[in-house]
């Protein structure tokens, strides 16, 4: 192939991907994982304040050391390591009342393995 021709190939192929989403299931507790941010989104029913405590709780267990918090009112932030250094992000969104989103991405490009049992350590810590 030649150049000119090769960078149109790389520049459909990019606009191609910047589209993708994956579906991995509907309802509370089950969410989108987005390929593109590498973030593992799940809605879950309860309250903003509960799964911020909760997220901290399972943050200790899981030990992952916090290195940043940003709480809002109804939005905020926290920014943790594994033992491995690599950083984790967990975004917390009060969607409506006792209706909280959890996003939390594992890795610089996201570990959509580790986020499911990040999401699942969480799930089993906000319903004990």
């Amino acid at each position: 192939m030649d150049r000119p021709g090769k960078s149109v190939f790389l520049s459909l192929l990019s606009f191609f991907l910047a589209g993708c989403a994956v579906l991995v299931g509907a309802g509370m507790g089950v969410g989108t994982y987005r390929i593109i941010q590498g973030d593992l989104s799940r809605l879950y029913r309860t309250s903003y304040d509960q799964a911020w405590d909760t997220t901290l709780l399972t943050l200790e267990e899981m030990e992952m050391t916090v290195v940043s918090e940003t709480k809002g009112e109804t939005k905020g932030k926290i920014e943790a390591k594994r033992f491995d250094g690599s950083p984790v992000k967990v975004v917390i969104k009060s969607k409506a009342l006792d209706v909280t989103q959890l996003r939390v991405r594992i890795g610089a490009v996201g570990d959509r393995a580790k986020a499911e049992i990040f999401h699942e350590h969480f799930r089993e810590n906000v319903f004990d």
